[in-house]
Order: C-alpha cells, then sequence, then structure tokens
C-alpha cells in the first residue's frame, strides 16, 4: 500500500507535467516509462485487492497474488535506474536495496 500511495502522486505530477495523452504515449514505448506504468498496474491491483473481503474472496490465492509485489518492486527498480538523471547513484541504492530483498528471500525461506 505505502507503494502504491507513493505512486498515484508520482504519476499525476508526471501526468501534469505533460500536459497532452500525446506526449505520454509517446514516452511510454520506452524502457524507462513502461516498466514504471507496469509496476503501477501491479500496485493497483494489489491495492484494491488488500481488505478482508478480497482475502476472504481469494482464499489461499490471495498470498500468491501479492506476491507479485517482487516483480513490481524489481519493475520499480528498473525505472528507477533507467530514469534516474544520475544513474551512479540510483544503481549504488538499488544495489543496497537489492542486498537487503535478498536477505529478506534467503531469511523468509530459511525459516
Amino acid at each position: 500500500m505505502a507503494a502504491f500511495a507513493y505512486a498515484v502522486p508520482h504519476v499525476l505530477a508526471y501526468l501534469m507535467k505533460k500536459e497532452t495523452f500525446a506526449l505520454v504515449a509517446e514516452e511510454a514505448a520506452g524502457p524507462e516509462l513502461w516498466t514504471g506504468w507496469l509496476a503501477l498496474a501491479i500496485f493497483l491491483l494489489l491495492a484494491v485487492t488488500s481488505n478482508n473481503a478480497s482475502i476472504r474472496w481469494l482464499g489461499r490465492s490471495w498470498r500468491g497474488l501479492h506476491r507479485w509485489i517482487h516483480v513490481a518492486a524489481l519493475l520499480t527498480f528498473a525505472h528507477w535506474v533507467l530514469s534516474a538523471f544520475d544513474s551512479l547513484t540510483a544503481c549504488l541504492q538499488l544495489a543496497v536495496l537489492a542486498a537487503l530483498e535478498a536477505l529478506r528471500i534467503w531469511k523468509g525461506s530459511a525459516a
């Protein structure tokens, strides 16, 4: 939910800056933007199903659906690195975040 809550104002600011759908569509084909749009779509799906009613309705498949957060995180990282003004800083921060994510996954599989 936090990632979605960040992404919404980020996208709104981007759309206000571009002003026209034609400019947005023109840029959307580049990997620096389609990675962000795809991550946003996943975040939206996860946000919509992050409630008790969805958990009951989806049952055991809810957890599998919400594992897509890892895909969204990778897409977000790719979006960040590809669109960063300073790619070295973005890559260094990405390395730290990737190490933390790997540690989390490793700890989770060891349990």
